[in-house]
């Protein structure tokens, strides 16, 4: 198989991508150069494991993120696994055990969107000839292994399916896609290079001040001073930084991911 980064692909690319909705900004992040296949030829994690897409410099609060497979080919797509991780440690599974057995080719444009019109399918084909977008989604595999992910499987189930997981996510940081085809027999895959889209919507200011009032004079017998207080402001407890430090000490990303999850409902 050949790795198919034609100018008219990334065209269709582009215009496939979410545009941003009001008072939201999207932005796009694209891979480094070259492509990956699996490191075994047929089956095993890919050539870059994690395949990373850096993010920087983006302020705002995340709020959309899809995924974007270019030249993407598969020698039996139900073999496919594919999980996104962010840089605070959530994941989401995109694919797992779909598709069926159909291989697809030429390279395709695969965008996993939460608010794509269909979900891939379990036993396919899912192949098409143009860019779409799917939701993500996770099937049980053949034999049905929990699927684990990261150098020596660090990074264990459950796998949400829904990209609004990463909501509320600092979008800034590393950004690892982790791909591996699980099962020996057919040619694996290849992925020419993978793009990242964010939205994120500007953060909430304070509120602005209401309009002054002009005084009316009053004439009065007698002068008295009366003190009004300043409204309080809500102090911090500081339990959900301190709770947010030590998740840093867990020693794999699902732990990691399950301490910061409860760290969030503490308050500030």
């Amino acid at each position: 198989m050949r790795l198919v980064r034609s100018l008219a692909l990334w065209g269709l690319l582009l215009a496939a991508l979410a545009p941003s909705g009001a008072g939201a900004a999207s932005f796009n992040f694209f891979s480094g150069p070259g492509g990956i296949g699996p490191s075994g030829g047929i089956v095993g994690p890919a050539t870059k494991y994690p395949w990373s897409v850096e993010v920087g410099g983006l302020s705002g609060n995340l709020t959309k993120v899809t995924a974007t497979m270019i030249g993407f080919l598969s020698g039996r797509s139900d073999d496919i696994d594919m999980l996104l991780v962010s840089p605070e440690g959530d994941s989401v599974m995109l694919m797992s055990d779909a598709c069926g057995e159909t291989p697809f080719s030429p390279a395709q444009t695969w965008t996993f969107d939460d608010d794509a019109p269909s979900t891939l399918s379990d036993n396919g084909p899912c192949s098409v000839p143009a860019p779409t977008s799917f939701k993500p989604a996770d099937f049980v595999g053949n034999p049905p292994e929990p699927d684990q992910f990261g150098v020596g499987g660090t990074i264990f189930p459950p796998f949400p399916t829904t990209l609004a997981t990463f909501a509320g996510n600092d979008p800034n940081g590393s950004w690892d896609l982790y791909v591996k085809d699980d099962q020996e027999g057919v040619a694996g895959f290849e992925i020419a290079s993978w793009a990242l889209t964010l939205t994120v919507e500007p953060p909430v200011g304070p509120p602005a001040p209401p309009p002054s009032t002009p005084s009316t004079p009053t004439t009065t017998t007698s002068s008295s001073t009366t003190t009004q207080s300043a409204p309080t402001a809500t102090a911090k407890t500081g339990k959900r930084a301190a709770a947010m430090a030590k998740c840093k000490l867990k020693k794999t990303k699902a732990k990691r991911v399950r301490c910061r999850a409860k760290a969030r409902k503490l308050p500030v």
